[in-house]
């Protein structure tokens, strides 16, 4: 069960419509302080573009879904590297995703 550190509200639903680029930032520290309620925010907000990549580049659904998972560990572990001077933390995750999945391709293809 996930435990609700501070109360968030679905992206959507804010009275103040935020820039992206803040809101996952905002998400990726509370994630980095531990908090599961962020990660599971974060998730809901992302996992559509996460998994259509990470499909895209696999082309099967099984591997993407396992490899989409490996993506938000790394998050919950890595959130503390992401530096929002060197970007928006949603290239930080696609980029975390096309790796993963181009490791996963690779991995595959050398044991066929």
């Amino acid at each position: 069960m996930l435990s609700r550190t501070k109360t968030l509200r679905p992206m959507e639903q804010r009275n103040e419509r935020s820039d992206e680029r803040t809101d996952f930032a905002e998400l990726l520290v509370e994630i980095a302080r531990g908090d599961e309620f962020a990660l599971a925010t974060f998730y809901d907000a992302t996992v559509r573009r996460v998994f259509g990549l990470i499909l895209r580049i696999l082309g099967d659904s099984g591997a993407a879904e396992e490899t989409a998972l490996d993506v938000y560990l790394d998050v919950w572990k890595k959130s503390s590297s992401y530096d929002p001077d060197r970007g928006r933390a949603i290239a930080w995750l696609l980029t975390i995703a096309r790796n993963r999945a181009i490791d996963r391709l690779r991995s595959v293809g050398f044991r066929r």
